[in-house]
């Protein structure tokens, strides 16, 4: 594990080189597809601070994880890194179903700087990986087979939470993600959740679905395009 070290007392007030980025829409898509592009645009992270004191000094040492387990599934959660899914073990298998990175490694991706790779992020309220990928969710435990993490995301205002439930005989983990606006005015919303697994030769991800958007960045701005999925 690297030390994230102290937050940067110094904001990001203009970080030009993402969260100003602007969008290209190709003509593959449609204008509801292109509807809500660029909106919700954020001018500076503040009031989060940066998180780009972290060093490459790796050493091992204890990192608190939250564990649901039963006959069949090992679920391990971070709950001091966004409540990342650190790894799903299908014990019935013995395998692995997730990439787990062998090492916490900060490098400068998410929209504070520092970011993970490996496991399930659960991404939120703004473009980008969400402010609080390298921070500490609350958690509490509903039962013995369902555990919460949840916080406040002070840019859009939003509460918002994670709950992970693993039933007994279950042979799957169930997540449910759950939005509060505490506004009285519409948010501009964003939600994905990032899912790293082994890349091999045989890998082969399905959904349902013909189509995906590709969106490319170049060296200011991003360019959109609605892609076939191949067969």
């Amino acid at each position: 594990v690297s030390d994230l070290g102290e937050l940067n007392p110094m904001p990001d007030i203009k970080n030009v080189s993402y969260i100003h980025a602007g969008f290209e829409a190709k003509p593959s898509m449609n204008e509801e597809e292109k509807r809500y592009l660029g909106k919700g645009m954020v001018s500076t992270m503040l009031p989060y601070l940066l998180q780009d004191e972290y060093n490459r000094d790796k050493k091992e040492q204890e990192v608190n994880v939250v564990i649901l387990e039963n006959e069949n599934l090992k679920a391990t959660f971070l709950p001091d890194y966004g409540a990342r899914l650190w790894s799903l073990f299908d014990k019935k298998q013995n395998k692995e179903l997730l990439y787990v990175n062998s090492v916490i490694q900060p490098c400068n991706l998410a929209l504070r700087n520092a970011w993970l790779s490996g496991g399930v992020e659960f991404n939120l309220g703004i473009k980008g990986h969400t402010p609080l990928t390298c921070d500490k969710m609350f958690c509490d435990f509903i039962d013995d087979d369902k555990v919460r993490f949840y916080e406040y995301e002070r840019i859009r205002g939003l509460a918002y939470s994670i709950t992970a439930y693993l039933p007994k005989g279950s042979e799957a983990l169930y997540l449910k993600v759950q939005v509060e606006n505490t506004k009285d005015e519409p948010v501009y919303m964003y939600w994905w959740t990032n899912i790293a697994v082994p890349e091999t030769k045989n890998t082969r991800v399905i959904v349902p679905t013909t189509d995906s958007i590709h969106c490319l960045y170049q060296s200011d701005h991003y360019v959109l395009g609605k892609e076939k999925i191949p067969y």
